[in-house]
């Protein structure tokens, strides 16, 4: 299985992320925030591959100097996504992520979850210029043409194994386990 994020809302979150003091990768972080760095900056900085087609990297197994992705490692991703991965989704539409995985792995119930790790302070999209917006395409295009190509196909393989009511039932589901595990911690309190 493997699921894909939206590039631009990825690498706005990455940045983020990365200027929080907790992240892991320290020396990272100290750059960023002693460079004052902005997150266009911070893109054409190279100081981390990943913000250039991460995803693209990542599936195709391929590596290359910051900028210089190329087309090929673009249909090796997609060959991978074809050849290795049964259930695709993408993040955007988690839900229905794991009603398709259900389905197409036979699994006998739901996989639920509870939403956690969510930064509220990230500035959404809207609020960057379209010049920062167009840098982070720059330097994803081609995460943004494998994110299509992955969306195309879950959408293909949802309407296939699944149906609209799948959605209902598994989120009323998912919002009752949810509920027992607050009651169970109330509990054993």
């Amino acid at each position: 299985m493997t699921l894909l994020r939206n590039p631009i809302d990825r690498v706005i979150s990455e940045y983020y992320f990365l200027k929080r003091p907790v992240f892991r990768n320290y020396s990272v972080h100290q750059k960023i925030v002693s460079k004052n760095m902005g997150l266009e900056e911070y893109i054409t900085s190279g100081i981390l591959k990943d913000v250039d087609n991460g995803q693209v990297r990542t599936l195709s197994k391929m590596d290359c100097a910051y900028g210089d992705c190329s087309p090929e490692m673009l249909q090796k991703a997609k060959d991978n996504v074809e050849k290795y991965f049964p259930v695709i989704g993408i993040t955007e539409d988690f839900d229905r992520f794991l009603i398709l995985a259900k389905k197409m792995l036979k699994l006998r119930s739901f996989l639920f979850y509870k939403r956690q790790n969510i930064t509220s302070k990230n500035p959404k999209i809207l609020n960057f210029s379209s010049a920062t917006i167009k840098t982070i395409e720059k330097y994803n295009q081609l995460d943004i043409e494998l994110y299509e190509f992955v969306k195309k196909k879950f959408d293909e393989m949802y309407r296939l194994h699944c149906t609209e009511a799948d959605i209902v039932v598994f989120k009323s589901l998912n919002h009752g386990a949810n509920q027992l595990k607050i009651l169970q911690a109330k509990i054993t309190r």
